[in-house]
């Protein structure tokens, strides 16, 4: 069994926000999968899905600085493995529309990448990291990351996320190595023809 969870924040306040696109492209994933994320709170989270090869799609309906307990819940529930682990989440040191793969590491100051080492116990797990920026000079992180994309982001935004579903995809289909290799070298999207340089 593996485990797909995408962070964010629940509620639509928060839906079409920075911090919310490992939500928003893992139910993109979903879609592109034909599979249903149904609300199930059960486990604190949203979405138990078995129907694409033993693969659970999950959406954590707690906040960012407690998504790791949905994870834990998951982890135990499910006998999950951290190899077979893998989180999507935003990240501030990229430049938008920037990803990259990993196979261990940090939080780096990410509060729901934080809580979910700590939920586990271990920062041995993949993640798919996408970038949304830097705050503008003088402004607040933490206000940057609850902020709503600008107009020229939101105008490729389509193309970043099918960009990173075909990487996503990847990681499950032949693995972070050959994921990381095929995509940790393109280093962002081309705006203007919808493809990585």
């Amino acid at each position: 069994m593996r485990l797909v969870v995408g962070l964010g924040n629940p509620g639509r306040k928060y839906a079409l926000t920075r911090h919310n696109l490992g939500v928003i492209l893992l139910q993109k994933v979903a879609d592109s999968l034909n599979v249903s994320i149904d609300k199930n709170l059960t486990f604190s989270c949203y979405g138990i899905s078995r129907k694409f090869g033993g693969i659970i799609l999950a959406k954590s309906a707690l906040y960012m600085n407690q998504s790791g307990v949905a994870v834990a819940q998951l982890f135990r529930k499910f006998h999950i493995s951290s190899n077979d682990f893998i989180l999507l989440h935003d990240d501030l040191d990229l430049d938008f529309s920037k990803i990259k793969i990993k196979k261990s590491g940090g939080a780096g100051g990410h509060k729901g990448v934080e809580s979910t080492i700590s939920s586990i116990g271990t920062d041995e797990f993949i993640r798919l990291r996408l970038g949304i920026g830097k705050p503008s000079i003088g402004q607040d992180p933490a206000d940057y990351v609850l902020s709503k994309f600008y107009e020229e982001e939101k105008e490729i935004l389509d193309n970043f996320l099918n960009f990173t579903i075909q990487a996503t995809i990847e990681i499950l289909s032949n693995g972070p190595d050959f994921a990381m290799n095929k995509y940790n070298r393109r280093l962002r999207l081309n705006h203007n023809l919808g493809f990585p340089e």
